[in-house]
């Protein structure tokens, strides 16, 4: 059985894992992270509520300065706040790298190197991740006023505890051209308005 750390009655941090600058990690609640996950967080790491980081994981909150007095660098080191908002997923293998803030809800996909801000609903992946897609905004805003969250009521991770997991089979039939071509164009539309409008339109509801 793997063990687990618990600081609070909801937040499952499974070991091994290795965690810098303990005193500026600000967490929210239901938080799974998993085996061999570093977390930098002396230049500031604030992970919201209900989320999900998968093993092997790095969020690096600190760079070092490379136009300085030494190098290939000196011993100066800059912070770089790192935000992740509630109901966000990080698969296996992800990187986070400093000053990169990841909206509500956004998926990003296992092995992504997250190098710059991810907006609400997103899936991202890839080196450096980009956005794929977005998630079913409807599907979502019901499941969040519906409280149909990973975690039980009673505390239990539902990332690494939960008995009710069941398998399905992957969709074998490709979307059609079309399908592909409307998903395509209203992801860079969502895209566009995010990055035109930001965190002030940008909200999920």
């Amino acid at each position: 059985m793997n063990s687990v750390l618990r600081p609070d009655p909801g937040v499952c941090i499974q070991q091994p894992c290795e965690i810098w600058g303990a005193d500026k990690l600000c967490l929210g609640r239901n938080i799974h992270i998993g085996r061999h996950t570093e977390i930098m967080a002396d230049g500031g790491v604030t992970i919201g509520n209900n989320v999900v980081i998968s093993y092997h994981c790095v969020l690096w909150s600190i760079d070092h300065r490379y136009e300085g007095d030494a190098i290939p660098y000196d011993k100066a080191r800059i912070r770089r706040p790192i935000v992740i908002h509630d109901n966000v997923w990080l698969g296996r293998n992800v990187m986070v790298r400093g000053g990169v803030t990841i909206g509500e809800g956004a998926v990003v996909a296992m092995g992504s190197v997250v190098t710059r801000d991810v907006p609400p609903l997103a899936v991202v992946g890839g080196n450096p991740a980009r956005v794929l897609k977005f998630r079913d905004g409807a599907l979502y805003a019901k499941n969040k006023a519906e409280g149909n969250f990973l975690w039980s009521e009673d505390g239990v991770c539902g990332a690494c505890q939960a008995p009710g997991f069941f398998l399905l089979d992957a969709p074998v039939t490709p979307p059609s051209l079309a399908r592909r071509i409307w998903s395509n164009l209203v992801t860079r539309w969502r895209l566009a308005v995010w990055r035109h409008f930001g965190n002030r339109e940008f909200q999920v509801r």
